[in-house]
């Protein structure tokens, strides 16, 4: 025969799961299973507090979720009730916030510095929808999502080992705070036995928030329209974007160790991006008013786009392009890709440190001639330039001049000065193109004539002289109609025919 203790256990157990989800509760209890399905409705509260391991010397338990588990607005799901509580979460069903709250206990240090104590394992269930997940360690092996279009999933004071995935989908937003007093958000990407998993994920249409967190391994991935945004400050350590991160306007973003970026970053007015390495392989773009500081800095492909502040000790640019109207500090080599000042248009770039352009490279000036004369200046009407200081060293690289609109017999332009005066080494050139050499280039069914100077002088923006200084200026010197194509097709035919007539005579 069962016990009266028995018996009661029971018929709690059977009315915990039966009390309507009007009525406010509070229920404790070791292990949490389902079916039946839970919902946690306001004013209810389900602490699953596990039992004593004398062997993990912490409490420990199970959430053995087969079924779906909801919390609705008000309502909420702790994680333990004494230090040291390690649940696990398993069974595969999904865990549903409503607008509920999924959260743990914490206890206080000597120094008063709040500290999280619970911690959830997340072995194989979806936790999803939209609410607050607090004051959690919390080992992630499958998925966290904000699918809830407009609404948010915040998880703040927090320590996320995340094996699996973090995610924002369906237009929702997925929030990562860590802005408690003595508790800070770290989240560490770690990759499964399969070599998958530890991704920070934004789906199409959705966002990604993060403010206050330290964001270590993985990858920050997202799809579509989707933006993962460092709305406060932010660190992100030994990791892989392959989607779009935003440093927040007025907010700091620090990178750690090394970070490769195979998607693009961008870095608004007032933000700021600084820290030790970063590997640029599609785009990093720094905005007019943005710094980027850096104690290295590299490019294997795709664009830096400079029209705010880069600095680095060295930066280099060994593919795709680096183009911009801001400034550059360090010392810059090009050994391939283009370099081009500009922004989409004619532009000045500066560069405080010295440039060394290699063979493989290319330096692409544009050139738009204002009505009133040739003038370095950014947008329409200008011709780009490059400033610097610290020295230019051009090793063979390749001469592109691209003319957006016609120029004038006589027009000189400064394509690159050399602000402090250090002269060219004499053997420095543009592959092919030595001290006066001449070249052409097109506009508007018209061959325009052009010879370099490597000691021009650029003494101001408009006013630019062939010869008496240390910098390279280009003059036109020449103009000549380009052949139609139906013309030039019956010059060539009948260059063939005369020749045919030539060897028919010699016969």
């Amino acid at each position: 025969m069962l016990s009266r203790i028995k018996i009661r256990a029971m018929a709690w157990a059977y009315l915990a799961a039966a009390i309507p989800c009007s009525q406010a509760y509070a229920q404790t209890v070791d292990n949490l299973t389902t079916p039946p399905n839970r919902t946690i409705a306001s004013g209810q509260k389900i602490t699953v507090k596990g039992t004593r391991n004398p062997k993990a010397k912490a409490n420990t338990g199970t959430i053995n979720n087969g079924g779906t588990i909801t919390i609705n607005k008000g309502g909420a799901l702790q994680i333990g009730q004494t230090p040291l509580t390690v649940i696990t979460l398993t069974g595969g069903g999904p865990l549903a916030l409503a607008g509920g709250t999924l959260k743990g206990i914490e206890t206080k240090a000597r120094d008063g510095t709040r500290i999280a104590v619970s911690t959830l394992i997340n072995d194989n269930n979806t936790i999803r929808g939209t609410g607050t997940i607090t004051t959690l360690n919390l080992k992630n092996n499958a998925t966290i999502n904000s699918n809830v279009a407009g609404a948010t999933l915040e998880i703040s004071d927090f320590r996320i080992i995340n094996s699996g995935t973090l995610q924002a989908s369906g237009g929702g937003t997925l929030s990562l705070f860590g802005g408690g007093v003595g508790l800070s958000g770290r989240l560490t990407n770690k990759s499964n036995a399969a070599g998958q998993g530890g991704s920070l994920f934004a789906g199409n249409g959705s966002t990604v928030n993060l403010d206050q967190v330290a964001v270590e391994g993985g990858f920050l991935d997202t799809q579509g329209t989707g933006t993962i945004n460092g709305t406060g400050e932010v660190d992100l350590k030994d990791l892989t974007v392959n989607g779009a991160y935003n440093v927040g306007a007025r907010t700091t973003t620090g990178i750690s160790g090394r970070v490769r970026n195979n998607g693009a970053i961008n870095v608004p007015k007032g933000g700021t991006l600084k820290g030790a390495s970063l590997i640029n392989g599609n785009k990093v773009n720094a905005a007019a008013g943005a710094k980027v500081a850096l104690s290295s800095y590299s490019q294997t492909g795709g664009i830096t786009v400079a029209d705010g502040s880069i600095q680095s000790p060295r930066i280099d640019i060994e593919a795709g392009t680096l183009t911009g109207t801001g400034s550059l500090t360090g010392a810059v080599a090009v050994t391939g890709g283009t370099l081009r000042p500009g922004d989409g248009s004619p532009g000045i770039l500066t560069i405080n440190g010295g440039v060394n352009m290699q063979a493989g490279s290319t330096f692409l000036a544009e050139i738009d001639r204002n009505p009133a004369g040739p003038i370095a200046c950014n947008g329409l009407g200008c011709y780009s330039q490059l400033d610097v200081t610290g020295g230019a060293r051009l090793d063979d690289p390749t001469l592109s001049v691209m003319l957006d609109s016609a120029v004038n017999v006589g027009d000189l332009f400064a394509i690159i000065d050399n602000l402090d005066g250090i002269p060219l080494d004499s053997a420095d050139h543009f592959a092919g193109l030595f001290q006066h050499s001449t070249f052409s280039a097109d506009y508007g069914g018209y061959a325009y004539q052009f010879e370099i100077s490597y000691d021009g002088n650029a003494i101001s923006p408009s006013q630019v002289t062939f010869s008496g200084g240390n910098d390279v200026v280009l003059e036109v010197i020449g103009k000549s109609a380009v052949p139609e194509p139906s013309t030039l097709g019956e010059l060539v035919a009948g260059v063939m025919l005369l020749g045919f007539g030539v060897v028919r005579r010699r016969g």
